[in-house]
Order: C-alpha cells, then sequence, then structure tokens
C-alpha cells in the first residue's frame, strides 16, 4: 500500500502542467538555495509568512479535524542523485503569494480550472524544521474557494502571460505582499526568490541577478528554480518588493550514463544558450492587481 501511495505522491508532486514551453527550472553555478532560517534570508522573515505551497487533497488525511498528516518522500527516495535537502519531505508542486488578507497569486499554469481550485489547498508555513512529524495543522491550510482572474497565452515575442489570482475560503490574518505597480527593475539588480522548489519545505534563493527587462511583460534572472517553484514571488533584494512571479526555465535534471538524473547546472561564464538566458518571471505590474484589492 505504502507503495502505491508513493508512486501518487511522486506523480502529484512532480506532475507541473505540460505548457507549450517547458516550465523546468535549474541551477546557475553554486546552488544558492537556504533555509529561511540561513542568516542570508534574515531580511525576507516577514515576506515569507505570506507565502504558501500548492498540496493537492489526495494526499492529505485527516487525523481530528484539526490536523492533519502525509506521508514522507524525499528526492533520495526517487533517485535523484546529488544536490542538498535530498532527504526533506516533498509535498507542494507549486507556490503562491498573498496581496492580501484572503488574495493569493500564482502561476496560470498551476490554476487553470475551478476543479483544480476544488482539488488543493494552500499550505502556509511548510518549512524544514516544522517537517519532522509530517502533520500539518488546520490554521496552516486554506481552501482555494474561487479563481477571480487566470491567464495563459503566449505573447508575439515568445512569452507567456501566466498567472492567477485566487479568493481562499478565509481570511489568514496575515500581511499581502508589497509589490511593484510601475516601472520596471532594470538589468543586473539583484534579486531573491521564496518558494518550494521540487516541493521542498520553503526556500530563499539568493546571489541572483536581473539578465533582461526590456520585454513588456517578462524579465529573466539567474535564480536556481525547480518545478514547485512556479508561481514563487521574485523580490527586488533592495527594496523587499515582488517584482514578478516566476514561472519557467530550462529543465531540472540530466542523466548520466548510467541513466541516473542529476541537477541540470550551468557553470560560471557558461557559453551555453540557456545559461545566459535565465528564468522567465511575469513582471507583477502588468498584472493589475490594485483592481482586486
Amino acid at each position: 500500500m505504502k507503495n502505491i501511495y508513493a508512486c501518487a505522491l511522486i506523480a502529484l508532486v512532480f506532475s507541473n502542467i505540460a505548457i507549450a514551453k517547458n516550465p523546468d527550472k535549474m541551477i546557475y553555478g553554486e546552488d544558492n538555495r537556504y533555509e529561511m532560517r540561513d542568516f542570508r534570508a534574515h531580511k525576507f522573515i516577514e515576506q515569507s509568512k505570506s507565502i504558501a505551497g500548492r498540496v493537492s487533497t489526495e494526499v492529505l488525511w485527516s487525523i481530528d479535524n484539526k490536523t492533519f498528516h502525509y506521508e514522507y518522500m524525499s528526492l533520495d527516495g526517487i533517485g535523484i542523485s546529488g544536490g542538498n535537502f535530498s532527504r526533506q519531505s516533498l509535498l507542494p508542486d507549486c507556490t503562491g503569494f498573498l496581496v492580501s488578507e484572503d488574495i493569493l497569486v500564482t502561476a496560470g499554469h498551476c490554476m487553470m480550472s475551478q476543479e483544480e481550485c476544488d482539488k488543493n489547498v494552500w499550505v502556509f508555513d511548510f518549512v524544514e524544521e516544522k517537517t519532522s512529524k509530517r502533520i500539518l495543522k488546520q490554521e496552516q491550510i486554506f481552501k482555494c474557494k474561487e479563481i477571480i482572474k487566470q491567464e495563459l497565452e503566449s505573447t508575439e515575442e515568445g512569452k507567456y502571460i501566466d498567472y492567477a489570482i485566487i479568493k481562499l475560503d478565509r481570511s489568514t490574518q496575515r500581511k499581502g505582499l508589497k509589490f511593484r505597480t510601475t516601472g520596471t527593475i532594470a538589468k543586473d539588480e539583484p534579486v531573491v526568490m521564496i518558494g518550494h522548489p521540487m516541493g521542498l519545505p520553503m526556500k530563499f534563493t539568493a546571489d541572483a541577478y536581473v539578465f533582461d527587462s526590456t520585454d513588456k511583460w517578462t524579465l529573466q534572472a539567474n535564480l536556481d528554480a525547480f518545478q514547485g517553484n512556479s508561481g514563487s514571488p521574485v523580490f527586488n533584494e533592495t527594496t523587499g518588493e515582488v517584482e514578478g512571479i516566476l514561472v519557467r526555465g530550462s529543465e531540472d535534471f540530466v542523466e548520466d550514463e548510467q541513466g541516473v538524473p542529476h541537477y541540470n547546472i550551468c557553470p560560471e561564464q557558461s557559453p551555453l544558450p540557456e545559461c545566459n538566458y535565465g528564468e522567465d518571471i511575469l513582471k507583477i505590474e502588468h498584472v493589475g492587481l490594485q483592481n482586486y484589492l
């Protein structure tokens, strides 16, 4: 029974919705993902409280109507070789963030229908130090009440407009994140990200900067990102404001000669085109969030 459940969990955690361009991600140079308790993340601790992971209701079961349990699954357990965090619990398959106490924003490919809204919940405070017992409290879990607006389409330039605005079933009693409403971030500006790469407990991604911000809808940055990061807020490291929504990038893994998957890593100063393009981030100023707050 556990093997059946494990297979189901793997499928749910790693089945980000396929669209015209693969929404996978990768590592640039060193792996710059850190726990939220790391000193590098200190400035963004408050913002992290407004970030949640999407979790299928099929992998949670109620213990006493106030607590919920989930099965343990790890990267080691599914044969992923190398990288940090290999034995940590996996659970969310997308990330989202609050812009008010009950309105959450994510990638459009993470919430494509009311059926998806009904079959998934949003879990806050899924951090490594709280996963040892594999228990979630009811106050961490919020249902998706309705999709206020969702877009998933390509532009003439081959970019993607990819976002969803969601109404939660009740107030989270948490603050919405501050976000850019006019202008755009400049090239070479430092950015950071918070989310759930590969379904892991919340991670802070640092040491990245903007490659290009000339496109109307998207900007590119060398953030270390993976499936599960889709919908993550990308912050201006200097101002602390959200600049955009992480939506897609290069492939997560490559296989060695034995067929074992390893993290897809771009070495520093690599000439490969994918290493100099970066991850796609939808510019938050064009989503029109002010109309829904």
